[in-house]
């Protein structure tokens, strides 16, 4: 509750650049993105061109989002270098992004299109 009324004072919760303590990944990884939704088309990406990703962490941001609901997800995004793989799920539902199993940001369907649209491939 007092964290809800300290974000209410200062004027609400700020943008996060999601991937910005990723960048010790570099240079060995890769983004693949999979669509997980069942009855849906098949939408799969990956990230061909590793030189975009300082751009991906600038677009990447997001406003800390509430709880995730029981609707499942569209996308699982996995991160990798080879050695450790980070995850971040997002659900097109409840227009969140969970990242890392435990930080949800509010995100919107178009939004994060346009993101995959712009700088992956589709597969």
């Amino acid at each position: 509750m007092l964290n809800f009324l300290k974000s209410l004072l200062a004027g609400g919760a700020q943008p996060v650049r999601i991937f910005d303590s990723l960048v010790a990944l570099e240079p060995n990884f890769s983004i693949m993105v999979r669509h997980v939704r069942q009855g849906k088309k098949a939408r799969n990406y990956q990230l061909a061109d590793a030189g975009k990703f300082p751009g991906i962490v600038e677009k990447w941001c997001f406003t800390p989002g509430d709880t995730v609901g029981r609707c499942g997800y569209d996308f699982q995004l996995v991160l990798t270098n080879g050695e450790q793989v980070i995850t971040a799920d997002i659900c097109f539902s409840c227009k969140t992004l969970v990242f890392q199993h435990r930080h949800v940001y509010a995100i919107s369907p178009g939004e994060i299109m346009r993101l995959l649209e712009e700088d992956f491939v589709p597969l």
